[in-house]
């Protein structure tokens, strides 16, 4: 899906959720990620959930109303929630361990 050729900034947009931006671990991986998306011309949204399975649940349901193309997850607070709209929503949703 990311090839960096076949899309513009404006077509594909990720909403990146971690728990706590203020964590070392995701403000590092969240700028390196940011920078490598930004330069194969997709956009980047990061957003907390801060631990919140409520908060969460919003920005998976981003992909239901077409807000966002994709999910990229870095801490989970709903692994049941997750699950199920990964697969209502195939190759939308990107899990980073």
């Amino acid at each position: 899906m990311i090839d960096g050729d076949s899309h513009k900034l404006d077509k594909i947009s990720f909403t990146a959720l971690v728990s706590r931006v203020a964590n070392p671990f995701f403000s590092v991986l969240f700028d390196k990620l940011e920078t490598k998306l930004k330069k194969l011309g997709y956009q980047v949204l990061v957003t907390q959930t801060h631990d919140d399975p409520e908060s969460e649940q919003k920005f998976l349901e981003q992909l239901k109303t077409q807000k966002v193309d994709a999910v990229i997850l870095a801490s989970v607070e709903n692994p049941d929630l997750v699950m199920r709209v990964g697969k209502e929503f195939k190759n939308k949703i990107v899990l980073l361990r």
